[in-house]
């Protein structure tokens, strides 16, 4: 009985023959050599693929500008840390950009005059081939197609022709959002409004309804049918996203053919995602449309979660709200030591949507990391509360993802999906959040779902849209809502928007209804009720909070002092006291109130 070996020998065998690195880290396997070699010696284990993602992760930023040859032979001499990996990395965007493996030697890819030719190589060209990897990433086979890299117009027609190449980002501008069979929706269709008059800006749109009206399943709609059929496939079980039947809507009795499509305004091709209820199949576009960002209720980060490549890395959140997002301030530190363009793009853009006053500012500090300066105190982001840092987390993931293919914030196309943008934030961040993120990412189009009324500042007419359930548990979305921009909260809360009847405390407004039934009968000489109206007066007059505004209810306090105080003085010191408190209420209201 003859026997083989079941492991590679590096002595013997060529190394891209039966493993192949990925842009993630981790190696795949090309034979049952390589898959027992990576199973036995656990290649694939967590720490390792992290700390090999992070030094694939620092290839890609050296290649941001293009290539520069003495920092890349740093990177990939054997002295740097996971030399082989890097190697291999290289040896796959050439092979990206040319259509040919470089030939291999014992010690690796013999590249000859190869890495100086990437030199010659433009920065966008380049951007795009590693584009062009991370689609390809868990694909079993690509498309050979042989260019001569020297020739400029040549390549450029490979990047463009080859179908597994990512495109650059295009602004991505919703017109209409068809929804049939997906969930628990069983047809629904939303309007997206275009760029807002005289602002340039994208459109945007605010869900709001009671919870289990589908707000987060249009989200989820949009989310897969934007990332297309190879990233969005196994992100959720297919069956999942089935309307159910039956009396409860537990039951996949027969189900019909759920789809999504996306029409836009800057394109003639829709986006389409069905769900066979046969095969239990997404089927859709191949690639994505655009960049498409989405996260759920819970957005915090972890030191220990790394940023993905993988396009679905940018939609888990939504889909598993407990995967805590990339730790925001490691990425800061490299950009804030290697591209200070950049970094001072995203602390513009931080800048406005957290609020920061004039002279505060984003900085990195040696010693404490990535600090936000207040008022020249430093205070480290780990140190902030939960709201600021979940807005400081989500935003900075956002950024990190739309500078990844595009050179600014001011022009960045995409589509950011929010499910409940309330959550951890103070009242004050609430009502500027939306405005926020809209300004310092104008032409990004960001879809949210809330229950906050404060979040709707910021929104324009038509874009708010409410969902609800009818009597036979159908949603639909209401119409002729009034506009949305002049409205107090208060008025938003008792409109269609929220439905609410009053905004008083239900104690309160009990005792109002019963105060207004006895003042009826005491007038009609009922001495009982006149005695309950008495009472329930009093009771009144120390819970009710009159003023809509802070300088409002000082007003009224201060009244309430005075009349109580004016009770017992003569005429003459009552016209006094008067002068004195209006007087000193002047003083006061003229002094700007501390934030």
């Amino acid at each position: 009985m003859s026997e083989r070996p079941a492991l590679l020998d590096p002595c013997h065998d060529n190394p891209r023959l039966h493993i192949r690195i990925r842009p993630d880290g981790s190696y795949a396997s090309r034979s049952g050599h390589g898959h027992a070699t990576i199973d036995l010696f656990d290649l694939n284990r967590d720490t390792l693929v992290w700390d090999r993602h992070e030094a694939i992760e620092h290839l890609n930023f050296t290649f941001r500008n293009g290539v520069d040859g003495d920092k890349l032979k740093a990177a990939i001499s054997q002295d740097a840390p996971y030399s082989g990996a890097k190697v291999q990395y290289v040896a796959l965007i050439i092979e990206e950009l040319t259509g040919r493996r470089p030939n291999w030697s014992r010690n690796g890819p013999v590249f000859g005059g190869v890495l100086a030719s990437l030199q010659n190589v433009e920065a966008a060209t380049l951007n795009r081939a590693i584009e062009g990897l991370l689609y390809e990433e868990g694909r079993a086979e690509r498309a050979v197609v042989p260019v001569s890299l020297p020739d400029p117009s040549t390549r450029q027609r490979f990047l463009r022709d080859t179908e597994f190449i990512a495109e650059p980002a295009r602004q991505t501008l919703i017109r209409e959002i068809k929804i049939s069979d997906f969930k628990g929706i069983d047809e629904l269709t939303i309007k997206m409004p275009a760029l807002r008059p005289g602002k340039g800006s994208a459109g945007a749109l605010m869900l709001l309804g009671e919870n289990a009206v589908g707000k987060t399943t249009v989200l989820e709609a949009i989310a897969l049918s934007l990332l297309g059929e190879s990233d969005a496939d196994g992100m959720v079980p297919a069956e999942d996203l089935l309307r159910r039947k039956g009396r409860e809507r537990q039951e996949l009795v027969e189900p019909d053919t759920a789809t999504v499509e996306l029409s836009f305004y800057d394109r003639s091709n829709s986006a389409v995602l069905k769900i066979d209820p046969l095969r239990r199949q997404l089927e859709g576009g191949r690639s994505a449309v655009g960049v498409v960002i989405a996260y759920g209720p819970r957005r915090f980060s972890d030191v220990k979660t790394k940023w993905h490549h993988k396009r679905s890395a940018r939609i888990e959140s939504l889909f598993r709200p407990a995967v805590p997002l990339a730790d925001p301030t490691s990425w800061l530190r490299d950009i804030a030591k290697d591209d200070e363009i950049r970094f001072k793009a995203v602390a513009r853009g931080l800048r406005e949507i957290l609020a920061l006053r004039d002279g505060d500012e984003l900085v990195l500090d040696e010693a404490m990391g990535v600090c936000v300066s207040v008022r020249g105190h430093l205070e480290p982001v780990r140190r902030l509360s939960e709201g600021y840092r979940s807005l400081f987390a989500m935003s900075v993931d956002m950024m990190r993802e739309l500078l990844h293919t595009q050179p600014d914030l001011e022009d960045a196309r995409g589509v950011v999906l929010i499910d409940e943008i309330e959550t951890h934030l103070h009242p004050r961040w609430k009502m500027r959040v939306m405005r926020a993120l809209r300004k310092a990412m104008p032409r990004v189009t960001f879809i949210a779902t809330t229950h906050d009324p404060l979040c709707l500042r910021g929104m324009e007419q038509g874009e708010v849209v409410v969902l609800a359930k009818d009597r036979n548990q159908h949603i639909y979305k209401l119409t002729d809502l009034p506009d949305i921009s002049g409205m107090r909260v208060e008025q938003i809360l008792t409109s269609d928007y929220f439905g609410l009847n009053s905004t008083a405390d239900p104690e309160t407004e009990a005792q109002l209804t019963a105060y207004v039934a006895a003042l009826s009968r005491a007038r009609a000489g009922d001495q009982d009720a006149d005695e309950r109206t008495t009472r329930l007066g009093a009771t009144l007059r120390e819970t009710l909070v009159l003023g809509e505004t802070a300088a409002d209810q000082l007003a009224q306090e201060a009244l309430e002092r005075f009349l109580k105080e004016r009770h017992d003085l003569s005429l003459v010191e009552r016209s006094s006291a008067r002068l004195e408190v209006v007087e000193a209420m002047l003083r006061a209201l003229r002094q700007p109130l501390e934030e």
